[in-house]
């Protein structure tokens, strides 16, 4: 049984160090940690090659692009279970140890997560809804309310290859991810936060300063909703026929 955890970096100098050193204790010595470096021109590169550790393996590219970037990582990493990380959070100490008995069981776990300012300062929790709700709402409404974020997911390497290639248009990972485990898997959310959740004016999903996570609401406009939930729903359909 072996560990992927797959962790995009992009300019990540401020916080990547301590994302790093909340992982590593959580993994066995055949465990991996895939880091796919999107072209970062600060100092991310020599914070990561200045570790010797062999499970961490160190990957450069220049899809200026998040999803792109994740994909990558995700099609190198040779794990059993796949935990994806962001690069700005800090993993809580019994992360791994929490969610690893739920993938024997379920294709994908979700972990709640305490969302933080700067210097993790904690704020309040990411769920608004309790997990046992969550669970039991309708496929339909899991996949277009899409309630997790990417770097509290965890999911088996059957699930990774139902999701694999990600659609040429496809937005976010993380949303089609779940939305595939909706459909192709048996997913689960669990109350336990087990990460903390860093908010900072470089978050990628702030636009112009203004954070959605922070703010409780998207920032973007209706119409764009429907056509992002739009776009979700074709490929899904799409990948449901031709699977």
């Amino acid at each position: 049984m072996k560990i992927s955890v797959c962790l995009a970096t992009k300019n990540g100098e401020l916080f990547i160090k301590e994302q790093i050193d909340s992982i590593l204790p959580q993994l066995a010595y055949n465990d991996e940690l895939i880091i796919s470096d999107d072209n970062s021109d600060d100092r991310t590169l020599s914070i990561l090659y200045a570790y010797h550790d062999s499970r961490i393996k160190i990957y450069r590219s220049t899809y200026n692009n998040l999803v792109k970037n994740f994909e990558f990582a995700l099609e190198v990493a040779k794990g059993d279970y796949i935990f994806l990380s962001d690069q700005d959070d800090v993993w809580l100490e019994n992360k791994v140890e929490v969610m690893l008995p739920f993938l024997k069981e379920f294709d994908m776990v979700v972990s709640n997560a305490v969302v933080t300012d700067e210097s993790l300062k904690p704020l309040f929790n990411f769920f608004k809804r309790p997990a046992s709700v969550m669970n039991n709402d309708p496929a339909i409404l899991k996949i277009l309310r899409s309630p997790t974020s990417g770097c509290c997911m965890a999911f088996t390497r059957p699930l990774l290859e139902k999701a694999l290639p990600f659609p040429s248009n496809m937005y976010m990972h993380d949303r089609w991810l779940w939305a595939i485990s909706c459909v192709f898997g048996k997913p689960l959310i669990i109350d336990d936060p087990l990460i903390l959740y860093r908010r900072h004016k470089s978050n990628f999903t702030n636009l112009n300063n203004h954070d959605p996570v922070i703010l409780g609401k998207s920032h973007a406009s209706l119409r764009k909703k429907i056509h992002l939930r739009y776009l979700l729903m074709s490929n899904l359909l799409h990948k449901i026929v031709f699977f």
